[in-house]
């Protein structure tokens, strides 16, 4: 709602009779097990964060349930002291769905861990964030919630904004309640209540509450049947355009009503709308205080307000603040409090510009969890990914100075930095954190005030970045008050990891790729080039017999031949498998097989459904790779069709599927849908498959199980070989460039519109890339963050790491003394690698 008076309105409500309850913060160390909800609609990826701060290492398990609470897959994981693991829980059949899931420690006791669940929507091109929210993972409440709900539109537009309230069962026993909805004149509703009933445990529901009428405002009451029975609920609220497009999502929790001291963020940066809301459930007036602070600390305005009984007030902030200026608001009841109680908001509404009514973002601000300095810290989830800036913002619940000490950690618990800020008197402390971290960083910050008497609150923005204005979206994840740690590791000077290569498998024959299923079986699959995938166990134990047999139509010669397997991502109930490999006349085949079972031991050849054939002038530059991506899609390596420097021009061909890495979906009609979001659907006389193109022979590339970034190995002409990060719709060069330079290296070129490798290396260094992992295990710290890579010819492995800023520095690790035909990962993200002579090498610590 965007009322046209200047400074603040008031509108009543009514509701009924409440019981006051202890005030739950927003976020917290978890008593476990507890209980997160995920949503899939909308192209939404889930990811649970989790951090420790215990002494020693735990292990987890996370069960994902349907909105009927029945499972629908589990994560098993360890965090070691001071950790952070990003769970994505798009691995399972989220689309189109929404549910719950349940986080308990697998043996023992004593684990203090903290989570919240990122959601984010990309654009159709996957390029920026559309949208991103946090939901804090916390231990259960009970008693009554109260909240608001308003489907006007910020923009002043008559567009209505989506209100869904989500009630989850985190309990043992059926979950009853009944939700008493109230319009804006304060009347109950009796048309928008409604009851919920026999809520299973670890179930939800969602309710659309207000904007199937319009646009409404009011305050809805959950009462739950019994005084101790345990719930959590909160309200989203999505703004659509009529094409698919969302300006902002974010949510608001259900508050039991308190009448505790509250410090709220205040921001009219970069231009925003800011507003802070009060509400009274009660049925007596209350009396407030509302102190409205600059960055610096000085009191720019303060504010008695009485919200008289079941009514809100909606306080302007940019007529106190001004406007790109940030600050803080203190919200106090006064007088005789007994009884009463007290919601309060910050809304943020964020426009391109000063003039534009356009909202782009939009994110609110409640309850943030208070952190004393005596045997406490305020942690903050950090996350660089996706471009994402990462701005701490601290406050003294009572605006007292203090310094205040933040350490900064990587996801295995290794401290990247420290320093140490003085927050003034009533000051608001921004610090930005991905200065220190870098790009493409996630772990955790603890901030400590240095004076004993001072509490601290706080939140972290991610601010993701725009090519269209100052600001892409903003996302915001409150902090956790958790224990302090009893002594902070100190930043260790960067070092390279110590790798050593372990037998693992010998006895194969021209091995060529390995993978697994991602069905929870430990299972590795290895392709052999002559035409067989083998079996091997999780013990180790190779299968004598193959698990696939297609050596009858095969043809194997020289880079011809079984190239690559994978599995689809639901394996583990629909028994599908992909293949590419040579067949008659040298055609590449990628063709469907399904198991009789999806654990059994062997796949029947007889199943065979091709999928795509296409033709191959040279027997040379197959690529030869499939590979399933994040978002459900296959992804498809086509090399230039061969021969020596693309004499057919396939690589700048947009006519042609070869040169490319294309993009189908095989669970649409046969033999494959084109996704609508493929880059040259609307290109006249290009293949539609296409993804990106530019490319001599992509021989091994990956998705980052982290934020799914695709890395792929182009192995080179003459003089360079190079590794690429992939994109939609992006020109990687061949045979207008051979990695950095012009092709013919003594021509010039023009390099316009052309996407640069990464990495390239030379002659001396190998003559045949192998594309490799991103490292997201967790036996090897040193190499988390980490793309590994080798050369086949040579036998080198390499090394990538991240500098920030898009630039990574390249390392020669060792001489492995194999022929490195490909880079393998388990579905622990442990890597693997194959040597082309007949044996499968672990990559261990050394």
């Amino acid at each position: 709602m965007q009322p046209s008076y200047l400074h603040f309105c008031r509108i009543i409500f009514a509701c009924t009779a409440f019981v006051l309850t202890p005030m739950v913060t927003s976020a917290e160390v978890l008593h476990l097990p507890a209980t997160g909800i995920w949503n899939g609609y909308l192209r939404q990826l889930n990811v649970v964060e989790c951090s420790s701060i215990a002494r020693e290492a735990h292990s987890f398990s996370l069960e994902v349930r349907d909105n009927g609470g029945t499972s629908i897959g589990t994560i098993s994981f360890t965090l070691e002291p001071l950790e952070t693991e990003h769970l994505i829980l798009n691995q399972f059949p989220l689309t189109d769905a929404y549910g719950t899931f349940i986080l308990s420690e697998a043996n023992g006791s004593g684990a203090q861990v903290v989570c919240h669940t990122a959601l984010y929507r990309q654009t159709a091109t996957g390029t920026t964030i559309e949208y991103a929210y946090s939901l804090p993972l916390q231990s259960p409440t009970t008693g009554t919630q109260v909240g608001l709900y308003n489907s006007y539109s910020p923009a002043g537009s008559d567009r209505t904004v989506y209100n869904w309230l989500s009630v989850f069962n985190p309990g043992t026993e059926p979950f009853g309640a009944q939700v008493s909805v109230f319009n804006q004149e304060g009347t109950l509703d009796e048309t928008r209540s409604f009851s919920v009933t026999n809520l299973a445990p670890g179930a939800r529901q969602d309710f659309a509450l207000g904007h199937p009428d319009g646009q409404v405002v009011g305050l809805y009451v959950i009462e739950p049947e019994g005084s101790t029975a345990p719930f959590g609920a909160l309200l989203t609220r999505y703004a659509a355009q009529d094409n698919d497009v969302y300006d902002f999502a974010f949510p608001l929790l259900a508050q039991p009503p308190s009448c505790r001291d509250r410090v709220l963020p205040l921001s009219t940066m970069d231009p925003a709308t800011n507003w802070v809301e009060l509400a009274n459930p009660g049925a007596a007036s209350v009396d407030t205080s509302v102190e409205f602070y600059d960055q610096s600390g000085t009191l720019l305005s303060s504010e008695a307000v009485r919200v008289a009984p079941h009514t809100q007030t909606h306080l302007f902030v940019n007529a106190v603040l001004g406007e790109r200026a940030i600050g803080s608001a203190r919200v106090r009841c006064t007088g005789d409090t007994t009884g009463k109680a007290l919601i309060s908001q910050s809304l943020f509404y964020g426009r391109s510009s000063a003039t534009s009514t356009a909202i782009d973002w939009a994110y609110a601000s409640q309850n943030l969890a208070a952190a004393t300095a005596t045997g406490e810290a305020s942690l903050l989830f950090l996350n660089t990914f996706f471009g994402a800036a990462n701005w701490a913002k601290s406050f003294s619940v009572d605006g007292a100075a203090t310094d205040v000490e933040y350490t900064q950690f990587n996801q295995v618990g290794s401290a990247l930095s420290a320093q140490v800020r003085s927050l003034p008197r009533g000051a608001a402390l921004d610090v930005p954190f991905h200065e220190a971290a870098g790009q493409d960083v996630i772990g955790l910050s603890l901030g400590v005030a240095q004076d004993d008497d001072v509490a601290l609150v706080g939140e972290l923005l991610r601010v993701f970045p725009s090519a269209t204005s100052a600001i892409g979206y903003i996302m915001n994840v409150p902090a956790v008050a958790v224990p302090a740690p009893d002594q902070v590791p100190q930043a260790p000077t960067p070092t390279m990891p110590t790798l050593a290569l372990a037998e693992f498998v010998s006895g194969l024959s021209a091995p060529v790729y390995v993978t697994h299923a991602g069905d929870d079986s430990g299972r590795l699959f290895v392709v052999e080039q002559p035409g067989r995938i083998r079996l091997i166990e999780p013990d180790g134990t190779l299968q004598s017999a193959p698990y696939l047999n297609l050596t009858d139509r095969v043809v194997f010669s020289g880079e011809r031949g079984l190239l690559s397997v994978a599995f689809h991502p639901q394996f583990a109930t629909n028994g599908r498998l992909f293949v590419n490999y040579t067949g008659d006349g040298g055609t590449t085949q990628v063709s469907e097989f399904t198991a009789a079972a999806p654990n059994a031991n062997s796949v029947d050849a007889a199943s065979e459904r091709v999928i795509l054939s296409v033709e191959q002038p040279f027997g040379n530059h197959n690529g030869g790779q499939l590979q399933f991506g994040p978002d459900g899609m296959l992804y498809i390596g086509m090399g230039d069709g061969g021969s020596g420097g693309d004499p057919l021009g396939h690589g700048q061909n947009l006519q042609t599927l070869l040169g490319a890495l294309l993009r189908i979906d095989v669970d649409g009609s046969l033999p494959y849908e084109v996704p609508d979001d493929n880059p040259f659907t609307a290109v006249e006389g290009a293949k539609p498959e296409i993804w990106a193109y530019g490319f001599r022979n992509p021989w091994r590339f990956s998705f980052d199980r982290l934020d799914g970034r695709l890395f792929l190995g182009d192995v080179g002409q003459s003089s360079l070989e190079e590794v690429d990060i992939v994109t939609r719709g992006a020109n990687y060069g061949w045979n207008t460039m051979e990695g950095t330079n012009c092709y013919p290296a003594e021509q010039t070129c023009d390099t316009s519109g052309l996407a640069l490798p990464i990495a390239v290396y030379g002659r001396s260094e190998g003559v045949s890339i192998t594309g490799g992992y991103l490292y997201r295990g967790t036996s090897i710290r040193d190499l988390y963050g980490k793309y590994l890579f080798g050369d086949f010819g040579s036998q080198r492995v390499f090394l990538l790491s991240p500098l920030g800023n898009g630039m990574w520095q390249r390392d020669f690790l060792f001489s492995s003394g194999f022929a490195i035909s490909s880079f393998g990962e388990d579905e622990a993200g442990e890597l693997y690698i194959v040597d082309y002579n007949g044996r499968l090498l672990k990559v261990t610590s050394g």
